[in-house]
């Protein structure tokens, strides 16, 4: 009974909660999803000197990533961002952009402290983009292949789970013809499953 009692007690001290967090995994696979905020960035030169699109907005934003730890330090990472719909007030009107992107990275990981760990991450991305400008009848979409980068904070509850926040800057997410480019970038929080 007392050696239960010990037991019971031991399950609440911090040192077998450091023990647990020292069994994380340190390779392996992991999913992660994550909501947040995107920032959209529209140009005035779209290449037509009557639509100047000169503007920002902001949307609710969604990440999914599938990765790969494949030492204590270095990753890989699958993710796709769902930028949101968002209509940005311009000088011609309103743009109702609709931007998605597809980014592959290498990452970077370094622990803070037993529990929390800063991730970098760099790589290439493939976006798409649709335009529609109802005051201007102009409607147009856009493919491209961004630089993209990022970093975050993962925090571990428990081996196999994390809360994670994340920023990530999504590049070039779409040009016009003869004019400047979008560009789009994302907070988010979220979870990380490890497998």
């Amino acid at each position: 009974m007392s050696a239960l009692c010990l037991g019971a007690l031991s399950l609440g001290t911090p040192g077998f909660a450091q023990s647990l967090l020292q069994q994380a995994p340190k390779t392996g696979l992991y999913l992660q999803l994550g909501v947040g905020q995107s920032w959209q960035d529209s140009p005035a030169n779209t290449g037509n000197p009557a639509i100047n699109l000169n503007g920002s907005g902001t949307a609710t934003a969604g990440k999914i990533t599938a990765g790969l730890q494949i030492t204590p330090m270095w990753g890989a990472e699958l993710s796709y961002y769902d930028l949101g719909k968002v209509g940005i007030n311009t000088p011609a009107g309103v743009a109702n952009y609709d931007t998605n992107v597809t980014t592959v990275t290498a990452t970077a990981s370094y622990p803070l402290t037993q529990s929390l760990t800063l991730v970098g991450r760099a790589g290439v991305g493939y976006s798409h983009l649709q335009l529609n400008v109802p005051s201007q009848n102009y409607v147009s979409s856009s493919t491209k292949y961004p630089l993209v980068g990022g970093l975050g904070l993962r925090y571990n509850f428990t081996p196999r789970l994390a809360l994670t926040v994340d920023y990530d800057y999504l590049g070039r997410t779409g040009r016009f013809d003869g004019g400047d480019s979008t560009t789009g970038q994302v907070l988010s929080a979220g979870l990380l499953l490890r497998y």
